[in-house]
């Protein structure tokens, strides 16, 4: 299951050795009630049996995966037309329950967000505490107080403080931080 999910990643992507964690499986009887493919072959003028492949019930196993979209080009495949990033809160729609999907991905990333390699994965190998911060404030849509957080994460004792990043502007320089080497941030 593993490989069929990084070759779709790749596929979409062009990228490979990305972080991929499964989440949980769909089958649901009526998950194809919403069948855009019927739809889409409708349209097109092509008619397809009853008892078609691509009218029957699927079964799902849903992987996420941590990437930089704003370095990261897409490419559809002979499904789909098109393949583009879309902010979680203005989604198309969708074929089956692939909504359903994307909501149960994002509820468990963010529920591992302090326990898995969420930040890890989104973060070069030094990072400052805001960057940090920007990761779970945008992972888990709630904005934090800086010192709160910093409280918080400290008490994960999942970071190495490193040296002072100076940027050169007359501001305060802030610590850079690493994770340490305890499976928080392993590909």
């Amino acid at each position: 299951m593993r490989e069929a999910a990084a070759r779709v990643l790749y596929e979409r992507t062009h990228l490979e050795d990305i972080f991929l964690d499964q989440f949980h499986a769909f089958g649901r009887i009526n998950r194809t009630e919403n069948n855009v493919h019927q739809i889409l072959l409708k349209n097109k003028g092509i008619e397809v049996p009853k008892d078609h492949w691509i009218f029957q019930r699927f079964i799902t196993v849903g992987y996420c995966s941590l990437i930089d979209f704003t370095i990261v080009d897409t490419f559809p495949d002979a499904f789909n037309e098109t393949c583009d990033w879309f902010e979680v809160k203005n989604l198309p729609k969708m074929a089956f329950d692939h909504d359903r999907i994307i909501e149960k991905g994002l509820e468990h990333i963010r529920r591992n967000i302090d326990t898995q390699i969420v930040a890890s994965n989104l973060l070069p190998e030094k990072f400052t505490m805001k960057e940090l911060q920007t990761v779970y404030e945008t992972v888990l849509d709630e904005k934090f107080r800086r010192n709160n957080f910093q409280r918080k994460i400290l008490a994960l004792n999942s970071l190495e403080r490193l040296e002072k990043f100076f940027d050169g502007s007359a501001n305060k320089a802030p610590y850079l931080y690493k994770f340490l080497d305890n499976g928080l941030n392993s590909h």
